[in-house]
Parts: C-alpha cells; structure tokens; sequence
C-alpha cells in the first residue's frame, strides 16, 4: 500500500486500514503466546514445580485430527468406570445394608447367663420394673425396651436409601446426557470439518489462480495478498475444528469413565464392590 501511495494510486485510507489488520494480526499473535505461556505454567505445576520448569517443556508436536471411533450403539455399561457412578451405587448399597442392620436390632438378644440372674423362672418376671432394672444383666435387649427408638431408626434407613437411590438415578441421568452431548458434538464436528474442508479447498484454488494472474501480469501482488489472507483465515477455522474435534474426543472418553479404547482392546469395567 505504501508503494501504491508513493506512485500515487492509492492514499493514505488504505494504509491506515492496512495498519489496522497488522495491528489485529500482532494481538492475535500475543493471544497465542499467552496461552503457550499459560500452558506450560499449569504442566509445570501438575510436575509439582515452579514456572519456570514450563520453560523447559519443548513445544509438542502438532496432534494428528481425528475423531474418535465408537462403535455406532454404545453399550449403557460402559459408564461403569465413571467415579461418580461407582460412588453413588456403593452408597446406595451402603444404604441397603445399613437397613439390614437396622431391622437386626428388633431381634431379642437375651445372654442365657443373663437369665440367670432373674430372681423367678417367671417369663412374666421378665418384664417387671425390678427384674428390668436391677437384675437383668447388660447382655440382655429386647426391642419391647426401646421400640419406638428403633421403628424411627428403620424409618431413618429406609429415607436415606431412597435419598440414595434417587441421588444414583440423577447421576446415571446427567451421565448419559454427558455422553450423547459429546457424542453429538463429534458428529456436529464432523460434519462443520468436512464444510470448512471444502472453503479451505476453494481459497488454496483462489490463491493459486491469483498467483498465476500476478505472474502473467493480469493481476496485482495486492489482490495475491488478499486472496492469500482469505486463505490463511480458512485453515485458521480448520485448525480451531480439528483442534475442538481432538477435545471433544477426549470430553468423551472421560464421560465413559475414562480408559475407553475402541475395538478389542477395551479395558474391563470398573470394579462394581467397595474395596475391590
């Protein structure tokens, strides 16, 4: 543009809007530098160092773009290995078995040496106020002593069971809404990818005609330029696509519980029993 000014074609409009998109290019460019930065400092705090260790860390290559290959029905089982899952179903069975334990209680457990120690054979002495309280020896509980106590205690079991159950339920709920929406995201993906592939195609074509125009002296170098920017635009998209596809991957392997591989070498389900 400076050039064009100085042979008097343009003025000084087009500098300044092409000052502007430098400028925008420079922004974009400090953007990404702070990301790199930023990246380095959390790998650098995940090794349990200081940022300067992230200065370290060379730059990765560039991931290869490819979505993950799931078989077309995904079994309900394999959200097995999610944590959230595996804790609210051992709650739930921690909540079955605490009302076990419970209804245990209503059961007599008289010591036969206890027996004993009452002052008549009389199974009507049993439940009399001195035989009750001064005769009947710590080993002996009968739920006619402390029923009410023991009735509220079972219902108490039996809420926090439901509680449990419906705790379990929401979770298994927001887990299969998690998979779909990473599942329908990669095919969302697939479709934006193989969209932008073709914009991506079309302005390579652009820039190689534009080439072409400028060699055989038809077009200027500006217009080469500015095709070739629509180019860089496109497969800037492309990258975003490709990149988001590769998160959206891994978004959905954690969903899964983590760990899943597709086809035969799936690891196995996640351990169902506490302590296992």
């Amino acid at each position: 543009m400076q050039k064009r000014i100085a042979a008097g074609i343009d003025s000084q409009l087009q500098v300044k809007q092409a000052e502007a998109e430098v400028a925008s290019a420079d922004q974009q460019v400090a953007l990404a530098d702070q990301a790199i930065d930023a990246a380095r400092f959390a790998l650098a705090a995940l090794l349990g160092q200081g940022p300067d260790r992230g200065f370290d860390i060379a730059q990765p290559r560039a991931l290869r773009a490819a979505a993950l290959v799931a078989p077309p029905n995904l079994p309900a089982d394999l959200l097995g290995r999610r944590a959230d899952l595996v804790a609210a179903r051992w709650r739930v069975e921690a909540a079955s078995r605490n009302i076990a334990a419970v209804k245990t209680e209503f059961l007599p457990n008289i010591g036969i040496n206890a027996m004993a120690g009452l002052t008549s054979s009389s199974v009507d002495n049993l439940f009399s106020l001195p035989a009750r309280f001064f005769e009947i020896a710590p080993a002996i509980s009968l739920p006619i002593f402390d029923g009410g106590r023991r009735r509220a205690d079972l219902k108490s079991a039996d809420a926090s069971y439901d509680l449990a159950v419906a705790q379990y339920n929401s979770t298994l709920v927001a887990a299969l809404n998690d998979v779909a929406d990473k599942y329908s995201g990669l095919d969302s993906l697939a479709t934006q990818i193989a969209a932008q592939q073709r914009a991506v195609d079309a302005a390579r074509q652009a820039f190689d005609l534009s080439q072409q125009r400028y060699k055989a002296g038809v077009g200027s170098y500006l217009d080469t330029l500015a095709v070739q920017q629509q180019l860089l635009t496109a497969e800037q998209r492309m990258a975003a696509l490709n990149a988001q596809r590769i998160d959206t991957s891994v978004r959905l392997v954690q969903a899964l519980g983590g760990g899943f591989e597709s086809g035969d070498n799936a690891p196995p389900l996640a351990a169902t029993e506490p302590g296992r």
